[in-house]
């Protein structure tokens, strides 16, 4: 493996951890936050309707209810990373539909049980172990069952595409193959989407382009 993807890898790896530790104390749970700030705004609406708010309660609840709109948002922004839907980009809450389709997919994909020797099975430990020697049974190798090509032909490529294929690319290239794609998609098991991928770019570009600018700066 070359040395410099393994090291991306390994960093990736990393931030992915140190991400989950801000996810818990930083960013926190949205739902909770959210349903603290709309008892806090409630108390002072009813504080209002019975004898008045102050101006610093005035100015409270203006800085809550703009908390609330930032708080509303990440709820959105995750219930829409999760349900995997991209044709809403923008616009209204729609975290119930988001929800909705989460559920679905969980329920989908979810493994209730299995027939073990003719019988239903809702072990876990079992369901584990069956599944575990499906795929290992299926994919280990032998030789007996081998699929063997030695007289099929297979369709082959031109020399001009060969070298298209194994030639060098360049760095706008590779930029032009990412923003083609959609940023709330990962592009693989590390969990980090092309949205992400894209702004770490910019800005190195940025960062770079600073430098240059200030080593230039320095020269003159």
């Amino acid at each position: 493996m070359d040395s410099g993807i393994y090291v991306f890898k390994e960093k990736l790896k990393k931030l992915k951890a140190e991400l989950k530790i801000w996810n818990k104390e930083v960013f926190g749970d949205v739902n909770l936050a959210s349903e603290e700030l709309q008892r806090r705004i409630n108390e002072l609406d009813a504080r209002d309707d019975d004898n008045g708010l102050e101006e610093s309660e005035r100015e409270e609840r203006r800085s809550l209810l703009a908390d609330l709109n930032k708080t509303m948002f990440k709820q959105e922004a995750v219930a829409f990373q999760k349900a995997r839907h991209k044709w809403l980009k923008q616009g209204d809450l729609n975290t119930n539909f988001f929800h909705s389709s989460v559920k679905w997919r969980r329920s989908r994909n979810e493994l209730h049980g299995l027939f073990v020797e003719g019988r239903w099975c809702e072990d876990k430990g079992v369901i584990m172990d069956k599944v575990r020697d499906f795929f290992k049974d299926r994919f280990d190798r032998n030789d007996v069952r081998q699929v063997r090509l030695y007289n099929v032909r297979f369709n082959s490529i031109s020399e001009a595409d060969n070298e298209l294929l194994v030639g060098e690319f360049s760095e706008e290239e590779i930029r032009t193959a990412v923003w083609n794609c959609e940023s709330s998609k990962s592009p693989g098991p590390v969990g980090f989407n092309f949205g992400f991928i894209k702004f770490c770019w910019e800005i190195l570009r940025m960062d770079v382009m600073s430098a240059v600018k200030d080593f230039a700066t320095k020269s003159h």
